[in-house]
């Protein structure tokens, strides 16, 4: 993701003012970056800004563009957050600041990044259309967005309905993903429009919404059935397409999800009219309804939406990994062959880049609620995964396009808590086919009563201003 060479910025003016001269180490268990050499602040004819030299890459002196970023009187600096969630001084943050080029992604525009010590990102800078650099707070969505990933977060009506917690996805989640639990669920009540609120949000913020979901067994309509089904179905994907034409966003698409269509190493046995009807062909004609659905309202895959199925329980399980793999493989394979016979339908998966079944993404989105610390594997929690398993996992599934975490739930102590982000953070950064992580659980209140609402994942304190286990995601 990045050029290794690490190059100590000189802040003189800023350090000077703020009465400081020599870098303190900041109290973190990650050494400081060693030989890197102070980068010559240089002024070009045409500009009077000075320019930061970094690794060859020419960009503005933040000090000099952003004065406002480097206050450290301002509370909501990124300097004097970091600084307050690692119990440092802000001066000594200033001081181990260094300037590293990073690797964009997905046609993204280059970018460098300012890192603390320990190598967490506060500041960063992209250069845009017009070849000028840019630089802002390193926000969670922005700054995985430019690698080619996603972060982002899942959240209930009322939780969505904050209007607290809308603030803070606009300013840490921009760029990332949103999956709006429990308004979208198949049936009478809640219609696909129900979504119409969060995908207005999402496009207006530049965020994919993970569409959770589309069916799932046991959550069909009563009267829906192996008769009535397929009409159902095409009803629901016209109403997606309808929320997702309304809202479409530019280099965000939509996340398409079916969700828990497995149980343990087998087949989730809840109510399932597609199964009834279609049998072990049932997963194929998901696919292949869907992919028409799509590309006849000129949707294209991965571009507008992507299909995602949304399964438990995978890390440890290598007996479900391959039954989930080689069902969605030959699912995708055969839908892929029965549209292409018609010539009109080939042309359009053509026109859109479509040549071939490995050009249609089927993310698997592995959900992780865990227990830190103990190996509790009943169905509703599994343990922690390690990075080799979530390694192992994408790579199984690389030749479908790779994995999401989705449902990221980690319970446990802070140190515990803080362990687990870098592990899966190192995940994220080091393999190309784990495509983005969703956390759970951010902003309901602890609630003893819900399994899955013990205690929130503390991102942020109760006033909405990042903590420690935050700033390791920008790792």
């Amino acid at each position: 993701m990045k050029h290794t060479t690490f190059i100590i910025i000189a802040f003189t003016l800023l350090l000077s003012a703020c009465g400081s001269s020599q870098p303190t180490p900041i109290a973190t268990t990650t050494s400081a970056p060693t030989n890197t050499p102070v980068p010559t602040v240089t002024q070009t004819p045409t500009s009077a800004i000075p320019m930061i030299d970094i690794d060859g890459v020419k960009v503005p002196d933040p000090k000099v563009t952003n004065p406002e970023l480097f206050d450290l009187k301002n509370p909501d600096s990124p300097i004097v957050q970091f600084a307050n969630a690692f119990g440092a001084k802000p001066e000594d943050v200033v001081a181990g600041l260094h300037a590293e080029t990073a690797t964009s992604a997905n046609g993204n525009m280059p970018f460098v990044v300012l890192r603390t010590s320990d190598g967490v990102s506060l500041l960063m800078a992209q250069r845009g259309v017009n070849e000028e650099w840019t630089w802002q707070e390193a926000t969670l969505g922005g700054y995985w967005f430019a690698q080619g990933k996603e972060i982002g977060v899942f959240m209930d009506g009322n939780e969505f309905k904050h209007p607290g917690n809308q603030e803070l996805l606009s300013t840490f989640f921009k760029e990332g993903v949103i999956g709006l639990s429990g308004q979208v669920r198949p049936n009478a009540n809640r219609p696909p429009s129900n979504a119409n609120g969060v995908a207005a949000y999402a496009s207006s913020n530049n965020m994919s919404l993970f569409f959770h979901y589309v069916v799932e067994p046991g959550k069909f309509p009563a009267d829906v059935n192996s008769t009535n089904v397929d009409s159902w179905l095409e009803t629901r994907f016209e109403g997606i397409i309808q929320v997702l034409k309304n809202h479409k966003t530019e280099r965000h698409p939509m996340y398409v999800v079916f969700n828990e269509a497995w149980e343990g190493n087998e087949w989730n046995e809840e109510a399932n009219p597609l199964r009834d009807k279609y049998r072990n062909k049932w997963v194929e004609e998901y696919i292949s309804q869907l992919l028409l659905k799509f590309t006849n309202e000129g949707l294209s895959p991965n571009k507008d939406y992507v299909i995602v199925f949304n399964d438990a329980n995978l890390y440890n399980r290598p007996n479900k990994q391959d039954l989930v793999y080689k069902t969605l493989s030959e699912a995708r394979l055969n839908a892929y062959n029965s549209l292409t016979a018609d010539p009109n339908m080939a042309k359009k998966l053509i026109q859109m880049g479509v040549h071939k079944p490995e050009d249609i993404n089927i993310l698997l989105g592995a959900q992780t609620h865990t227990q830190l610390g103990q190996n509790i594997d009943n169905g509703t929690f599994a343990p922690a995964p390690t990075k080799d398993q979530i390694l192992n996992l994408s790579n199984k599934f690389a030749n479908l396009g790779g994995i999401l975490m989705t449902e990221v739930n980690p319970f446990g102590t802070t140190e515990q808590q803080q362990q687990f982000i870098k592990d899966i953070i190192s995940a994220l950064k080091d393999d190309p086919n784990l495509k983005g992580i969703i956390f759970f659980n951010l902003f309901n209140p602890d609630d003893p009563e819900d399994v899955f609402s013990v205690k929130r994942l503390e991102l942020f304190d109760n006033k909405g201003t990042p903590t420690r286990l935050f700033f390791e995601l920008l790792r």
